[in-house]
């Protein structure tokens, strides 16, 4: 190699050499300069969260809330009519659709929604159907249709039963206590442990027609049924 090529070569070298230990410096202070602009930016950031914290945007934001829930209940409230509608109507659906079964067949829930509504059951006919358990206080039988059907550990205090038909009708260990059973109807009923406390139009004729248990409960000055099996 001529003495000149080699003053070349030996110069090209270094100018590299000297070109990376530039760049590598260079991105060593670019990488210091990002990492504490980023340390910047977070101290600011938190800052900023602080200051938010402490003015009354989040205040603001707090009350927009709160009055976005008053908002929703009162929406709540409002729709609460077409609600109670739609679920009376699909109580009626339930109990029409198993009007020729005595089984249950979700009845009892229908009933109990209705009479949780409020909606009288007046003439309802619900001959032989099986509504033990059931949970009807307060409700409105009148004129019903009820022979034979098992009412047996149903809750029916303060039920009005006034013209409707119970004769047969199962009354073990039914609460009864305050309801109105001036029926046209009673004939051989199943009193056995039932509460009869308060309740109106019971004549000790009716008690006689019936049979019951040494626990069954009557209003005062009557006698209990006899026995029911003897």
């Amino acid at each position: 190699m001529a003495l000149a090529e080699l003053f070349f070569y030996a110069g090209t070298r270094a100018h590299t050499h000297t070109h990376n230990s530039a760049l590598h410096t260079l991105k060593k202070e670019i990488t210091v300069e990002v990492q504490q602009s980023l340390t910047k930016i977070d101290t600011r950031f938190g800052r900023l969260v602080k200051a938010l914290r402490a003015s009354s945007l989040l205040a603001f934001l707090d009350q927009l809330s709160r009055v976005s829930i008053v908002v929703v209940a009162v929406t709540y409230v409002l729709e609460a009519g077409d609600r109670r509608r739609e679920g009376i109507y699909r109580a009626w659906q339930v109990i029409n659709s198993v009007h020729d079964s005595q089984a249950s067949g979700g009845r009892i829930e229908a009933l109990e929604e209705l009479v949780h509504s409020g909606v009288s059951l007046g003439y309802i006919n619900l001959e032989g159907v099986n509504l033990r358990g059931a949970k009807l206080n307060g409700a409105d039988f009148a004129n019903a249709r009820l022979g034979t059907a098992d009412l047996s550990g149903a809750q029916l205090k303060g039920a009005n039963f006034s013209g409707a038909d119970l004769r047969q009708t199962n009354f073990v260990g039914a609460n009864l206590s305050g309801a109105n059973l001036k029926a046209w109807g009673w004939l051989n009923n199943n009193l056995s442990d039932a509460d009869l406390t308060g309740a109106l139009g019971i004549t000790q004729e009716r008690l006689d027609n019936a049979c019951g248990t040494d626990k069954t409960k009557v209003p005062p000055g009557l006698r209990k049924p006899s026995l029911c099996g003897k």
